[in-house]
């Protein structure tokens, strides 16, 4: 009995998500972007019922990382954002604090806070779910006076748990 808990334990600890939250930590990058960049914006909350899918908010920091990696080997600098729909901004905060670090964070306000209004509302043609994961691209400049920052396309949305759960663990590929 011994020997069969060992490798269940085994098994567990080197799943590839495992090993990932562990080995890496997305660290956003705190340079002036220029040209195009690759957004992936997180929209989730405290008390989505995705939350309980074994394995999904653990996914979130490797899925980070790994779009970071796949950025950086186009060219591109990597943004991740992240939304909640939580009405308190300390509960949506602490909530995405704990899955990975962010290089922007729009919490508070339930459906009707800006990043909701921008990302979920603005497009008329889906449905508003969470989580869901929205990767864009977009273009950004610093002029000599102020930054520019346009031409946002959706390039994928993954939605639902299940979903992001799936493409994280097939390595995040973009479309």
């Amino acid at each position: 009995m011994r020997a069969g808990m060992l490798a269940v334990t085994v098994s567990i600890g080197l799943s590839p998500l495992h090993l990932a939250a562990q080995t890496f930590r997305f660290s956003p990058s705190t340079d002036n972007p220029r040209g195009h960049e690759l957004v992936a914006v997180f929209v989730s909350s405290s008390t989505c019922v995705g939350n309980r899918r074994p394995g999904f908010l653990e996914s979130i920091d490797p899925m980070n990382h790994s779009l970071a990696e796949r950025a950086r080997g186009q060219g591109l600098p990597y943004v991740a954002v992240a939304v909640t729909t939580d009405w308190e901004p300390d509960s949506g905060y602490a909530y995405l604090r704990r899955l990975s670090k962010w290089n922007e964070v729009i919490v508070g306000r339930n459906w009707f806070n800006l990043g909701i209004a921008h990302y979920v509302w603005a497009d008329t043609l889906t449905n508003p779910v969470v989580p869901e994961v929205i990767l864009l691209e977009r273009d950004t400049d610093m002029g000599t006076t102020r930054a520019r920052i346009g031409n946002e396309r959706v390039l994928a949305r993954i939605v639902g748990a299940d979903s992001i759960l799936s493409w994280v663990r097939r390595g995040t590929p973009l479309p």
